[in-house]
C-alpha cells in the first residue's frame, strides 16, 4: 500500500504522495497550478515539498488514502511527451475514477 493524498485541483483529479505534503493552509507560500490553471474554487490548500521549496497547492478537495500498488500505472512515453507536465508521472485507478499521479520532486518553475 503507498500512502497519497487524493485531491481535485483546477477540475483534474490527482494524487501525490503523502510524504511530499508538509501542512495546510500557507497563505505565505507561494501558489503553484499544477496543470496551468490555477484552482477556481479554493476549499483546502496543502503546502507541499518541490525542488524550489514549500509551495502551497490549492484545491477544492483533499484526502489521505492508501492505494495499492497494483492502481498505479505510469504515464506511456508518447503521452507524457505530449503533456509537457514532467510532474504528471503516471495514473492512479481509485475505484471508478482515475487520476493524474503527480510527483512533486519533479516539479519545475515556470
Amino acid at each position: 500500500m503507498t500512502q497519497v493524498v487524493l485531491m481535485t485541483h483546477a477540475g483534474v483529479p490527482c494524487a501525490l504522495p503523502a510524504d511530499q505534503v508538509v501542512g495546510g493552509f500557507g497563505a505565505d507560500v507561494p501558489a503553484i497550478a499544477l496543470f496551468g490553471a490555477p484552482e477556481p474554487d479554493p476549499k483546502r490548500a496543502l503546502v507541499v515539498k518541490t525542488p524550489g521549496g514549500a509551495r502551497r497547492v490549492d484545491c477544492s478537495v483533499a484526502r489521505f488514502s492508501n492505494l495499492d500498488e497494483r492502481s498505479l500505472s505510469p504515464v506511456p512515453e508518447l503521452l507524457a511527451q505530449r503533456l509537457e507536465l514532467p510532474h504528471v508521472v503516471g495514473l492512479a485507478g481509485t475505484g471508478t475514477q482515475l487520476r493524474w499521479l503527480v510527483d512533486l520532486v519533479r516539479w519545475e518553475e515556470r
